[in-house]
């Protein structure tokens, strides 16, 4: 076999690896189908690690709420809105009475996120949005060969993993430059996630949007007025949407913070608190 030969066999045997990893990204969604891989309670709770460091473990026993049905909480490291209503999609076509959905993956896209859909909107960046695409469906299916943490397919034991343990609270100027400000927005699959809230409602499942605390360090950065806007824009899409809204207080000490977003011990126990008040309260 001659060098063009062998060289034109490499590339056929990558492309053919490189599509059948995208269609296991495309198909990842069933792998949550198959028995025992994705648990059935009253109650499920979905989103990033933000929900992880907010919520305990599954089980009654830990429920924050009063009535302590069952529950299970499944939180995917940097939760994009594709997988939100996914896994909202999954978990509403099971048998279950509630789910609590972290609303931030829906409502509005962080400093890098922007910056990149700009940059890849640009029309001399155009004809590489195919090829971009394609890039990303890889990774994903990568990730399920592999067993990658990190997204949809991610192994049932990670999503439902312990909170890391508490760590001082640190901040970094960099990771804050990064994040804010945030772009607000309307979810851009509207459609979807209206049938999705629909589907559900008919089948008696209540959908609550939750919107996780940030700390008092990040709202400094941000401003107060964005942490406002930010509040104002969270409450029109629920209405919007017809569904319940948990919002505490935008912005809480940073006593009760690992870092700029995520809660520790002290602060996940005041959010179950606060929870549990409105719970209450909404009887």
């Amino acid at each position: 076999m001659n060098p063009r030969a062998i060289l034109l066999a490499w590339a056929m045997a990558f492309a053919a690896a490189a599509l059948v990893l995208v269609g296991l990204a495309r198909t990842e969604q069933l792998w949550w189908s198959q028995p025992g891989r994705f648990p059935q309670a009253p109650v499920v709770v979905l989103g990033s690690s933000l929900m992880l460091h907010a919520f305990p473990e599954q089980g009654p026993a830990k429920w924050p709420i009063d009535d302590r049905r069952n529950y299970v909480r499944f939180a995917v490291n940097s939760m994009d809105e594709q997988q939100t209503l996914d896994l909202l999609d999954l978990v509403t076509k099971r048998p279950t009475e509630m789910v609590l959905v972290e609303i931030n993956p829906i409502a509005f896209d962080f400093a890098f996120e922007r910056q990149t859909q700009e940059a890849w909107a640009s029309w001399v960046l155009a004809p590489f949005n195919e090829l971009r695409r394609f890039s990303i469906q890889t990774r994903r299916g990568l990730k399920i060969v592999v067993g990658a943490f990190g997204g949809t397919g991610a192994p049932i034991q990670q999503m439902m993993a312990t909170a890391p343990p508490d760590q001082p609270f640190r901040i970094e100027t960099d990771v804050l430059a990064k994040a804010y400000p945030l772009s607000l927005r309307s979810p851009r699959e509207a459609p979807r996630l209206r049938r999705i809230i629909a589907k559900a409602r008919e089948a008696g499942i209540e959908i609550v949007f939750v919107v996780p605390p940030r700390s008092a360090s990040a709202e400094s950065y941000m401003g107060k007025e964005a942490g406002v806007e930010a509040q104002k824009h969270f409450a029109a899409l629920a209405q919007d949407f017809g569904v319940r809204l948990f919002q505490p207080a935008f912005a809480w000490p940073d006593r009760f913070f690992n870092d700029q977003a995520h809660l520790n011990r002290a602060g996940a126990l005041r959010f179950q608190e606060e929870l549990a008040d409105w719970w209450r309260q909404r009887q």
